[in-house]
């Protein structure tokens, strides 16, 4: 493989996510960054909430004949889960570099990896995950995506185990009995991930590291990727993930795509096809959470003792598409 550079009528919708703290910046550079391996980052106050608006409704469940059907959605807190940093491209591949280097960002240079990463290196991850299930009106189901390093049942928050992303369900319909058939050309309706939004703290400790979050969001079958602290927010952000290892030892080699992350405060039409009404459960929703590894600010240097309370909102509408929407490829599958 070759080595490429560097890019949800009522009460329940208003689409957010709710918050991991600490990650960083974009990268631009030929080196991939990485924390070192003893590093990570503390998510705490973790609140997920999401919000519906155009005739959209949301629910944390997807059952049709539930009685908490409106326009926002929430999670419970989640404290006190690290993770470490990872990198993808869709949501299906996640990918890890070892490093043995201290106190430190260590990764690839070019197609090879450094010398810093242990002989491990990059390592396509294969993870367990536990479930913390929905409560229909106040919780969201929330997952934690870790490796089982103690072997023993369920995710060990001691710092045992290695958490590396956490994912978010949510569920949507429209307020009418058929439901909608919905289409990507002009004049149809059709679901747009209308804003992400993250609030920081009015002076964050770690305004770089914060910039290496990513925001995911999966409806019909696509991965939508958000860098929402990222520059400015009228713009999208550019930077590179991981997208396959092959090899061993030295000469293990990363292959690495750019990913246009799409900007924050635009619509972004999705590839939803229909939407349930009143009579079917819901469409679900997911929303992942993650640092970016491959970003030239996820650099242990920049952890700070005070570990930043960022929420993320998501807003989902129902919109007339006035003009052919455009679509940022690398971001679909």
């Amino acid at each position: 493989m070759t080595n490429t550079k560097k890019k949800t009528n009522k009460r329940k919708l208003l689409g957010a996510v709710g918050m991991l703290s600490v990650s960083a910046a974009m990268l631009v550079s030929s080196t991939f960054a990485w924390f070192t391996m003893n590093k990570t980052v503390q998510a705490t106050n973790m609140q997920v909430k999401a919000r519906a608006e155009g005739g959209l409704l949301i629910n944390e469940v997807a059952a049709a004949d539930d009685t908490n059907w409106d326009d926002v959605a929430t999670a419970k807190e989640l404290p006190g889960t690290a993770l470490y940093p990872t990198s993808t491209t869709n949501g299906t591949n996640w990918f890890h570099a070892n490093s043995k280097k201290s106190n430190d960002e260590a990764g690839a240079t070019q197609d090879k990896k450094d010398a810093n990463l242990s002989a491990t290196g990059y390592e396509q991850l294969t993870l367990a995950n536990q479930s913390t299930a929905a409560t229909a009106g106040s919780q969201a189901e929330n997952i934690i995506y870790y490796k089982n390093n103690d072997k023993t049942d369920g995710y060990d928050g001691k710092g045992t185990d290695a958490a590396y992303y956490v994912m978010y369900k949510y569920y949507l319909r429209v307020s009418n009995d058929t439901g909608l058939t919905l289409a990507r050309t002009v004049g149809a309706q059709n679901v747009a991930i209308k804003e992400v939004a993250v609030t920081q703290p009015s002076t964050p400790g770690s305004a770089d590291l914060n910039k290496a979050l990513r925001v995911g969001v999966k409806i019909g079958g696509k991965m939508y990727i958000y860098a929402p602290v990222y520059g400015s927010d009228s713009t999208s952000a550019q930077y590179f993930a991981c997208t396959g290892v092959t090899g061993t030892g030295a000469e293990q080699t990363i292959t690495n795509l750019p990913v246009d992350a799409f900007a924050t405060n635009a619509k972004t039409f999705t590839a939803l096809k229909s939407l349930p009404g009143t009579t079917g459960d819901g469409t679900e929703v997911d929303v992942y959470l993650w640092f970016e590894g491959e970003d030239d600010n996820c650099q242990s240097d920049k952890i700070t003792t005070t570990l930043d309370d960022l929420k993320v909102d998501v807003t989902f509408s129902l919109e007339t598409i006035e003009t052919a929407p455009s679509d940022i490829s690398n971001n679909e599958f």
